[in-house]
């Protein structure tokens, strides 16, 4: 999510600008900062705990003996309380999406992976690696070492929980300025404009080839051919579960969803008026539900229902399913479950992952039970 790394980034800079003013009062907006994140994911409680943990070991920690940390910290709550409420009332589905993430997904990083990886992130790693090591540790940046190392905190926390290496992008930002600031200052004889003009063109460079990869400005076939060409195929279109797809998974992840939703239209539309009234649709993942949520609007569809993540958690809605437009599942799925289960339409893409190659819609009439009564039933395999 990309709206957390602005509550990252405006947390680390209301910690320099209370470094750089004294002013004690820039513990609110790091609480403000927090709290909002709070609302945008709950990664913002590891930098939380980094910034505790890195007042402990620096000379900040005499902010601990005043009332403005602990302010910031209860700002921080009530802004972010709707967010504990909610898990509170939905039986904390977080931990049940950690545990899977991590079961399935993380299990698969190890920490000299994690070590690995960064520098794949683009050359201005090592710009944020230097940043890093003198807001930490150059006496010349002493008044910013809360900074530094709850950077460096945040770093080794996420990678002993065998955390993917863009979960610590938010730190990257306000490393970049200090890596910057410390080239600038760079003052050898003879080497010292080499050094700022070598950083400075290595970055542009790795930005334009790194562009088509992080944009999708490119055709399917022709991102395929670009990955093949530079040598990075195997290493970039590699899936959070290990399997190997032609492009990367981000770009995968995302291709035919208008293309699904016009065909979940046509087979809407050949049901009868009764039907259509009556009809749910029944996604098999966040993926295809969202694209129906979101395109399904324009074609007059109703809202998906899904049994997955927190799709889960808005339940089935009112209408027991006597007609299901069942979306991304296989043949057999549900055919022990249905009076009649007939396919009605597919729709694939050869560049998408796996499990969206080829998305089949059956319509499921009558089913053994009503949704309402199905729905706790499906509740261990979402």
């Amino acid at each position: 999510m990309v709206i957390d790394q602005i509550w990252w980034t405006l947390g680390l800079f209301s910690l320099v600008k209370l470094a750089k003013t004294e002013d004690p009062r820039w513990w609110l907006a790091f609480g403000v900062a927090c709290g909002f994140g709070l609302l945008s994911k709950f990664s913002m409680l590891v930098f939380g705990f980094a910034v505790l943990m890195a007042l402990l070991v620096t000379p900040a920690r005499q902010h601990l003996g005043t009332r403005w940390p602990w302010f910031g910290a209860v700002t921080a709550f009530v802004i972010g309380s709707p967010s504990f409420i909610g898990q509170m009332r939905l039986g904390w589905p977080v931990v049940d999406y950690m545990e899977d993430l991590r079961s399935s997904q993380l299990v698969l990083v190890s920490p000299v992976d994690f070590l690995l990886d960064q520098p794949l992130n683009g050359l201005g790693f090592f710009v944020a690696a230097i940043g890093a090591a003198a807001l930490a540790f150059s006496p010349k940046w002493k008044p910013y070492r809360l900074v530094g190392w709850s950077a460096l905190i945040v770093f080794i926390t996420v990678m002993l929980l065998q955390g993917k290496s863009y979960y610590i992008g938010p730190i990257y930002p306000r490393l970049y300025g200090a890596g910057a600031v410390v080239l600038e200052r760079f003052r050898l004889p003879r080497w010292g404009a080499v050094v700022r003009r070598l950083a400075v063109g290595s970055i542009a460079a790795q930005g334009l080839v790194s562009l088509p990869i992080g944009l999708p400005i490119l055709e399917p076939a022709t991102l395929e051919a670009y990955l093949v060409a530079i040598g990075m195929q195997e290493a970039l279109a590699e899936t959070n579960v290990g399997a190997q797809e032609r492009i990367p998974q981000d770009f995968a992840d995302m291709l035919n969803w208008r293309e699904q939703v016009e065909e979940m239209a046509r087979v809407y539309e050949t049901l009868p008026p009764a039907d259509r009234a009556r009809a749910v649709i029944l996604a098999s993942n966040y993926g295809e539900a969202g694209a129906i949520d979101f395109y399904g609007p324009s074609y007059d569809l109703p809202p998906a229902r899904a049994f997955v993540g927190t799709y889960w958690y808005f339940g089935p809605g009112d209408l027991p399913g006597q007609v299901l437009i069942l979306h991304g599942f296989g043949a057999d799925d549900f055919a022990g479950f249905c009076d009649s289960h007939t396919a009605a339409g597919s729709v694939g893409h050869e560049f998408a992952v796996a499990e969206e190659r080829n998305v089949s819609i059956f319509i499921c009439r009558g089913p053994l039970r009503s949704l309402q009564a199905q729905w706790p039933l499906w509740e261990g395999e979402q």
